[in-house]
Formats: structure tokens, C-alpha cells, sequence
């Protein structure tokens, strides 16, 4: 599975994510969202492009958000 964000000029942050190990099938989990792409490439995306706004869609492992809180940004869930 991959991650990435994209914006008016194309896509930006592109990103493969592991398998998580400790899931019953091994899937890419919330807590390997979270570890390989939130935490470490989308701020450094974010500090360059302080307009953008985060959004998200349903997705299950998008379930966690908690990091967000207290995030000085727009965020659209």
C-alpha cells in the first residue's frame, strides 16, 4: 500500500507503507499509518506549504486521529 497527498500541481509525499506484523493479516494498520507517513513526511510537507489543508476520507485505519489534536491547522475529517 502506498501514501501520498496531492494538490492543485500534482502529488507530493508518495510513500510505501509496510505491513503491519502484529495485525491478524498483516495490513497496513492505523499505527503504521501514523508511524511512516503522518508523524514523519506530511509535517515536513506541511511546514513548506503552511495553506494547505489536511483532509482525510473514511477509511478505517484513518480512525486515528489523535496526533491532530492541537494541530494549528485546518483539518477536514
Amino acid at each position: 500500500m502506498f501514501w501520498g497527498c496531492f494538490e492543485g500541481m500534482g502529488l507530493m509525499g508518495l510513500t510505501d507503507l509496510p505491513g503491519d506484523p502484529e495485525s491478524k493479516r498483516g495490513g497496513v494498520t492505523g499505527r503504521i499509518l501514523l508511524e511512516n507517513a503522518l508523524k514523519k513526511i506530511l509535517p515536513q510537507i506541511l511546514d513548506d506549504y503552511p495553506e494547505f489543508v489536511f483532509m482525510q476520507d473514511g477509511a478505517g485505519i484513518h480512525k486515528k486521529k489523535r496526533w491532530l489534536h492541537g494541530w494549528k491547522r485546518k483539518v477536514i475529517k
